[in-house]
């Protein structure tokens, strides 16, 4: 199989970074103790960025009696630095401003494709 030139890798992420429509601020995470020991999470909201949100249908993931744990599917532009106990607060669909924003905590690992990164969602 031929691997991809660097002209087509820069296409590839041109194309997806000029598709994503959406913004978001990635909620850092980091934590402190409390009085008895136990971790207290906190998140420290990072500047805006573009991005691509797609929910996802309930029976697209779910099957027989199980319950559904990832609500929408994130794409975002390679370098983009994410933790998998970060959240993420989607502000703005389609270029417009959102009523109120959506939080999301990040399920499971972070793919990286030849032109971004994906990441599962899970409603907060």
């Amino acid at each position: 199989m031929r691997v991809f030139s660097a002209g087509e890798l820069a296409r590839l992420r041109g194309t997806q970074e000029g598709a994503m429509q959406d913004t978001c601020v990635i909620h850092a995470y980091s934590s402190t103790t409390d009085a008895y020991g136990n971790p207290t999470p906190a998140y420290t909201p990072g500047a805006a960025l573009a991005c691509g949100l797609e929910h996802v249908r309930p029976d697209e993931v779910q099957g027989s009696g199980e319950v559904a744990v990832i609500d929408a599917h994130l794409r975002l532009p390679l370098g983009t630095g994410l933790d998998t106990r970060d959240r993420v607060e989607i502000t703005h669909r389609y270029g417009e401003a959102l009523a109120a924003s959506q939080m999301f905590e990040v399920v499971g690992p972070v793919k990286r494709g030849p032109s971004g990164l994906v990441v599962e969602l899970a409603i907060v």
